[in-house]
């Protein structure tokens, strides 16, 4: 009887320490969740800022807009191209983790 009672008592100490292991790794998914949906949403206004900047670098290098300045002109190419560098490196960094749907074609030039 005292063996059994015994063998129970590790029984139950190992559900313990089986529900605590459950617990962690259903809060570390939880920490795993939020993390992507915010590098998601973080994503999604950095493409958007994209978006306006492309917007804004054509209409600077449409021939026929003759009302734009020299310098509003580098400054939209510089802008350009550090936005361009630095979507690049952001989407190296999570490539494997959250693929960007739609504007990753633009930077395999």
């Amino acid at each position: 009887m005292k063996k059994l009672e015994r063998q129970l008592e590790q029984v139950e100490a190992e559900k313990g320490m089986l529900f605590q292991r459950l617990r962690d790794a259903q809060e570390s998914s939880d920490v795993a969740r939020h993390e992507a949906a915010s590098r998601h949403v973080q994503l999604a206004k950095l493409d958007a800022y994209l978006a306006s900047l492309l917007h804004l670098h054509e209409a600077v290098e449409t021939p026929n807009n003759a009302s734009v300045s020299f310098t509003s002109k580098i400054l939209s190419i510089f802008l350009f191209i550090v936005i361009k560098y630095y979507f690049r490196k952001l989407i190296e960094r999570h490539r494997n983790h959250l693929p960007l749907p739609g504007k990753q074609h633009i930077f395999n030039n």
